[in-house]
């Protein structure tokens, strides 16, 4: 008689990369690896049953898979999809219904075995809108404006001829500051940046120009030492 092949499991948890807390209602999708999957860098094939998560290097090209399992995780982080044939998948953690990154993994089934594969997602970046402008209004080109957090740069751009530039950053709490040749460093702003969101009303930056410098001296005779006048 003809033994039936167990289905296995494909589950684990997805937590917030930066917080190392679960995530809720992220969408995994497991997608079956093609027959022949061959490694372009190093020739390996990757057929089912042989694949290794050290030979797929790049990420694979979803919408050419077959899609076989999703699931959403819940309110710990936790998944599972179920009734997966023996064999090789791809695995990936969709965290676009929160504003999340993504990421993808992959996964040999066995009969009859839960396979664990976890997730640590990034939040999807923000957007610094910044303005720079010269103490009567007029815009400054080419100003640099960093976001820090403490001393490490974070993000930076470039303003363009209206004075203006924008910029991603990962969603935080930082310090903002413009910087311009001729004009004084501005003071350091406090800023927040919100995943899929634009800093609104945009970061507005006023640059004081530098004084002017000048030299000073006097003009004495060689041998006397005494002020030439004129």
């Amino acid at each position: 008689a003809l033994t039936k092949t167990r289905p296995g499991v494909i589950a684990g948890v997805v937590t917030s990369e930066a917080t190392g807390k679960p995530l809720a209602l992220v969408k995994v999708k497991v997608y079956r690896v093609p027959a022949t999957d061959t490694d372009t860098d190093t020739g390996t094939d990757t057929t089912a049953g042989n694949l290794s998560p050290t030979q797929t290097t790049e990420e694979p090209d979803w919408p050419s898979l077959e899609q076989v399992g999703e699931a959403t995780t819940a309110v710990d982080g936790s998944y599972k999809v179920q009734d997966l044939p023996p064999g090789d998948y791809y695995v990936l953690a969709d965290g676009s219904p929160i504003a999340y990154g993504d990421a993808w993994s992959t996964a040999t089934v066995a009969t009859g075995d839960t396979t664990t594969v976890n997730f640590a997602l990034g939040a999807a970046d923000g957007t610094l809108v910044a303005e720079v402008t010269a103490a009567d209004g007029s815009p400054i080109a080419n100003a640099l404006v960093e976001v820090t957090d403490g001393t490490t740069i974070v993000g930076s751009g470039v303003t363009n001829e209206d004075g203006k530039v924008e910029f991603s950053v990962q969603p935080g709490d930082y310090q903002a500051q413009a910087k311009a040749a001729g004009y004084a460093a501005s003071v350091q702003q406090s800023v927040e940046i919100e995943s899929n969101q634009k800093t609104e009303p945009p970061v507005a930056f006023e640059l004081q120009r530098e004084p002017e410098g000048a030299i000073t001296g006097k003009i004495v005779g060689s041998a006397s030492g005494a002020p030439v006048g004129g």
